[in-house]
């Protein structure tokens, strides 16, 4: 019976780290980040272009293009605008509403979802949740 508390505090910490975070410019900056770079490999999947290819077509290297395709790029219009047009697409940007929900955020809500539950099923409960917080707490 103490597990099951020991698993319900583990989860509203979790949770109420999560909660935090999204309100973080951090959190919606990297979720742009992960949405942009999700639209390129889809794009670049969907006409059979390789990372070398796009690289070719860029004039960069395939070490940039890595690190677009894993959001490690802090992407200007300039070269959001070359890769479209690279990829046969043109560049369209938009603002939403606050309370509408991005397709990054929610992907990133399902992955740390499905990452909660696995994680609830795990012996070593705290450690990992300590372990989350510290590298939350070092991203904001």
């Amino acid at each position: 019976m103490l597990h099951v508390n020991k698993r319900e505090t583990t989860s509203n910490r979790f949770s109420n780290l999560f909660k935090q975070l999204e309100q973080s410019d951090t959190y919606h900056i990297d979720a742009a980040k992960l949405e942009i770079s999700e639209q390129i490999y889809l794009a670049m999947e969907q006409q059979g272009v390789t990372n070398a290819e796009l690289a070719r077509r860029l004039g960069k290297s395939r070490a940039y293009i890595t690190k677009v395709l894993q959001g490690n790029v802090n992407f200007t219009i300039e070269s959001l605008v070359k890769i479209a047009r690279a990829l046969g697409h043109k560049f369209d940007f938009q603002f939403a509403p606050e309370n509408q929900k991005g397709g990054a955020a929610r992907q990133a809500r399902r992955r740390f979802g499905a990452w909660d539950s696995r994680m609830e099923r795990s012996a070593d409960n705290d450690r990992i949740d300590e372990d989350l917080s510290a590298r939350i707490c070092r991203r904001t």
